[in-house]
């Protein structure tokens, strides 16, 4: 009876019964719609990224607009520590690396705003992006001179961008109103203070990692990091089984990557560093529909989109590794007329590569880059320049390629002729590249204008791409080879803007729901839901363009391809926009699953060749809100709280120890 007395006194005395005491205490800000954070990677060389500590980072929330105020929280701020919430132009590589190991320092905040980067630079890639890993091995080149590598530095505090909306306008007033920093000195109590939560398990370097993902120690096996993963889509304009053989060099390919990174997580909206691109290759097979004789031609037309390339061409080099011996993978069951005809890498002649198109210093003026020491590219660039004469001016590049996928190609079989086309020659247009910045107004996409300089460029693009490639694979007339502004302006706008756009909702089943938010990001991850809907919408619409509808099989059921048949896939999709309609679209399109044959057996986790990037497991990111009050008050109050408790124990105890006449009863006669 007096344990039990004592627990309900301290249960209403300290709050431990009550429930909603955290919600009243702490105001939650929501992820979705609130921050994205910086979580941890590894690769071969080490880990990278943030991690808060486990619990979380708990700080004064402080903003910093001047130097003085940087300064006043670097060195001689009192009340905290404390979580900077930095402009664009203060998240700096200089500032970052600062605040590292300073306890003063717990956390900081970004506001993901490029108009407060003013008209600078900002890349957190390198400058020499992919580094060692394609066809040269040199790192020390700048074709990204934005580039600081802050993707590739260790923090041991976590760092959260904030995002446009009430979330951040909610923060932002409550570190205006109960500041740490008045007229030049410290701020009255309460003040505005937060937990940042995004504890990161991986460690050390990927090898360590995965080691002890796979294997653990004494306490067994605990999963710290998984392999970045997901898909590549691919395709040919014509249907080929696998009693076809193709012949020597009869392939031709055009190619562009799909992914972008940044140094959030899950937000990487890549409008220039790779949306411009896939807008071009999608709107080269648009404008390949209407080739006359194509299922004539005597090279075969192969495209291919690359994900993971950020990430040292997980997406190319996989496709490549898988070509050595016979690719697509034949079907367990050996019957090759029901599949795609397999090919390897000497059966490709000609890789035309999409880099960043949609930004030339001056418009229309692209360059055409290749590598002078392998195979010649000469009647290649002619080609391609007499498709754009009177659309795009090509230049020749220095003679070395840029970061590319074909480089990968060409790091195993040299004899394959590649051209890169680029908007830039020595150094990226892009100021943006691999960055959160780089979105829709960074490439010029407008909603409501067909006609901005980046568009028509893309458009002339794909119309040289398609014709060039027509008239290499041996058509004679390609006068009707035309892009499609309005269809080049429509992709454009899903991929950067609008991602439930009419022609991606379309692509898809009355029955799936397009989600707006998965245009953001870009991130491979692992198997990430953003990455999987481009990946799906990516592949959709290249069906349409490549495929064919059978008016027949007019349901979602009858839609599917027969038993043991992989030659093309059956695709349903929506005949309108907001209709419950459908159609089958059948087409020799694919989706090609990815992982770095690093991580393949036998396992190379310390690999120089492959890409070893992993990411790490996290169990909660959160953020909340609270109101910090002054050590004299909270001195007084856990004063007040014992001398209540003492008062209210020793209560107890003499109400214990004369209950028995307090609450007699007489027994009944």
């Amino acid at each position: 009876m007096l344990l039990r007395s004592i627990v309900v006194a301290l249960c209403f005395q300290l709050g431990f019964c009550a429930m909603n005491i955290s919600e009243r205490t702490f105001i939650k800000i929501d992820a979705a719609n609130g921050f994205r954070s910086c979580v941890r990677l590894t690769s071969a060389s080490g880990q990278m990224g943030c991690t808060s500590p486990s619990g979380g980072a708990h700080g004064v929330v402080i903003i910093v607009n001047s130097s003085a105020k940087l300064d006043w929280v670097m060195k001689t701020g009192t009340n905290g520590p404390f979580i900077p919430l930095l402009p664009q132009s203060y998240f700096t590589l200089e500032n970052m690396k600062s605040f590292h190991n300073n306890d003063r320092i717990s956390g900081a905040l970004v506001l993901a705003d490029a108009t407060s980067a003013g008209s600078g630079r900002f890349s957190p890639d390198k400058k020499c992006p992919n580094a060692g890993f394609g066809l040269y091995k040199e790192k020390n080149c700048t074709w990204n001179p934005a580039g600081n590598s802050l993707l590739y530095e260790d923090f041991d505090y976590p760092i959260f961008t904030l995002l446009k909306g009430s979330e951040t306008d909610r923060i932002i007033n409550c570190a205006t109103n109960y500041s740490a920093f008045v007229n030049g000195g410290a701020g009255a109590y309460p003040l505005c203070s937060a937990t940042m939560d995004d504890f990161m398990y991986a460690v050390r370097d990927t090898f360590t990692c995965m080691t002890q993902s796979t294997y653990g120690g004494i306490l067994g096996a605990v999963n710290r990091c998984d392999p970045l993963k997901g898909f590549n889509v691919w395709g040919t304009l014509a249907a080929r089984n696998g009693s076809e053989k193709y012949n020597s060099r009869e392939i031709i390919m055009v190619v562009t990557r799909l992914d972008a990174k940044g140094f959030f997580n899950n937000l990487a909206p890549g409008a220039e560093t790779s949306a411009g691109g896939l807008t071009a290759i999608l709107a080269v097979l648009d404008a390949l529909r209407t080739a006359p004789n194509r299922e004539m031609w005597g090279k075969k037309v192969v495209f291919a989109v690359f994900n993971g390339e950020s990430f040292d061409y997980i997406g190319s080099s996989r496709m490549v590794w898988d070509m050595k011996t016979a690719f697509p993978a034949k079907l367990p069951t050996g019957d090759d007329v029901f599949a795609p005809a397999t090919f390897n890498l000497s059966n490709v002649k000609t890789i035309i590569e999409l880099g960043q198109v949609g930004l030339s210093a001056t418009p229309n003026d692209l360059f055409m880059h290749y590598d002078r020491e392998t195979a010649s590219t000469t009647t290649l660039r002619a080609s391609l320049r007499t498709a754009g004469s009177g659309r795009i001016n090509l230049a020749d590049g220095p003679g070395r390629l840029p970061p590319a996928s074909s480089q990968m190609f060409l790091r195993e079989d040299k004899a394959i002729e590649v051209v890169v086309i680029a908007d830039h020659s020595k150094n990226f247009t892009n100021k943006y590249y691999n960055s959160y910045l780089d979105d829709a107004a960074n490439l010029n996409v407008k909603k409501d204008s067909e006609q901005t300089a980046s568009v028509v460029q893309l458009t002339q693009v794909a119309t040289t791409v398609a014709r060039a490639l027509a008239t290499l694979a041996g058509e004679t007339s390609t006068a009707t080879i035309n892009a499609r502004t309005s269809y080049v302006h429509d992709l454009a706008v899903c991929f950067t803007t609008n991602f439930s756009c009419p022609l991606v909702v379309k692509s898809f089943p009355a029955t799936t729901t397009v989600s707006n938010s998965y245009r953001n990001s870009r991130y491979i991850g692992i198997n990430s839901a953003a990455n999987n809907w481009l990946v799906n919408a990516v592949y959709r619409l290249a069906a349409q363009s490549i495929g064919r509808t059978n008016a027949t099989l007019n349901s979602s059921d009858t839609c599917k391809a027969p038993a043991h048949n992989t030659l093309e896939n059956y695709l349903f999709m929506r005949v309108t926009e907001n209709g419950t309609d459908g159609r089958c679209v059948i087409g020799p399109v694919y989706r090609h699953s990815v992982k770095s044959p690093a991580f393949e057996d036998p396992v190379d986790y310390r690999s120089t060749v492959y890409s070893t990037w992993t990411e790490s497991v996290w169990s909660t990111i959160s953020m909340k809100l609270y109101l910090k009050s002054s050590p004299k008050s909270g001195n007084t109050a856990l004063g007040v709280g014992i001398t209540v408790f003492v008062t209210f124990l020793l209560l107890v105890i003499q109400i214990n120890r004369v209950s028995g006449e307090l609450f007699f009863v007489p027994r009944p006669l």
